[in-house]
């Protein structure tokens, strides 16, 4: 009988092309097990945060790695495509927006080298009406507003049973209200600056358009005047699946509250927004009924990812 080996050898050097809102972070998480795999890493980070490359860089220099296994690259969508294209690139990530993912995932397909997008989401927060609402109120509020609210995994639609939606969104409002805005140095800070003016300015027109469409405005809804980037921690309610902020990616410290008539109505929406991530076949869910999986598994595509539960 004959013998079969198996191998598993580094691809070479990797090009990740890494997002603003985590800088280290979401670096080192794919770096190190891409170098101790036998890699190379090649750094090509938002142009607003390119002082924490060159952090990094350092950083990995101090630690003994030989030149050339951690590079930075400081260019234009331009530089990134003459990288893609350069053979001695063997694979591409990126974590950004879809319009990014689109070119990228194009240009990797065209060189034939792998590639894994980590592109936009807006995950669905499901409370039904047997659920523990302190406890899912809470979850809600982290989920929704950590990093001030520009997480791609975020909790960004709180679909809550018709049933508990009033007693939810009173507790969600109240505790959001206690959210601290300043400077993000300080210890009781919750709700930092926005990374840029522009995403400000798109996440204001997102809400106003949405406040048009019918929504009601519970809470914030503005820019803060002065110094920053600030946005008011805002919550949206009677949002319907024909609005903005239900079809969009909203990044920043914004709720939208849909209403369930039951819980299986939110069964073909977690699939309907305009985003990338990957969608949940096991949404964040609070009390979740022991058949709901049979309603929920044919609303999904063939095509998602399995994202975090939580169960109540």
């Amino acid at each position: 009988m004959g013998k079969a080996r198996i191998e598993y050898r580094p691809l070479g050097p990797l090009l990740a092309v890494m997002p603003w809102n985590f800088p280290i972070w979401q670096v080192l998480r794919g770096a190190v097990p891409a170098l101790l795999a036998g890699n190379t890493y090649v750094l090509k980070h938002a142009p607003n945060v390119m002082g924490s490359a060159y952090l990094l860089l350092d950083a990995f220099k101090r630690a003994g790695f030989p030149e050339g296994v951690f590079e930075v690259i400081n260019v234009t969508p331009d530089g990134v495509s003459r990288a893609i294209a350069d053979p001695r690139i063997a694979a591409v990530t990126l974590t950004g927006s879809v319009r990014a993912g689109t070119a990228i995932g194009a240009q990797a397909g065209a060189a034939l080298k792998k590639c894994v997008l980590e592109l936009g989401g807006s995950d669905p927060f499901i409370v039904l009406n047997d659920a523990n609402l302190d406890e899912a109120v809470k979850a809600a509020v982290i989920g929704r507003y950590q990093n001030t609210g520009q997480v791609c995994a975020a909790a960004k639609r709180l679909i809550v049973e018709e049933g508990v939606v009033q007693a939810f969104t009173e507790k969600f409002v109240a505790l959001t209200r206690e959210l601290v805005m300043g400077d993000p140095r300080n210890a009781e800070t919750y709700i930092g600056p926005m990374a840029r003016f522009d995403l400000r300015d798109e996440l204001d027109g997102q809400v106003q358009a949405t406040l048009a469409e019918g929504a009601t405005l519970l809470l914030g809804g503005g820019k803060v005047e002065g110094e920053g980037n600030y946005y008011q921690p805002t919550v949206l309610a009677d949002v319907t699946d024909q609005m903005t902020s239900f079809k969009q990616e909203l990044f920043g410290p914004v709720a939208s509250i849909i209403t369930a008539r039951d819980a299986r109505m939110p069964c073909s929406w977690p699939t309907t927004a305009n985003s990338a991530w990957p969608r949940p076949s096991t949404p964040p869910m609070w009390n979740w009924p022991s058949d709901w999986w049979k309603n929920w598994t044919p609303a999904v595509s063939s095509s998602t990812a399995t994202a975090p539960a939580i169960h109540g």
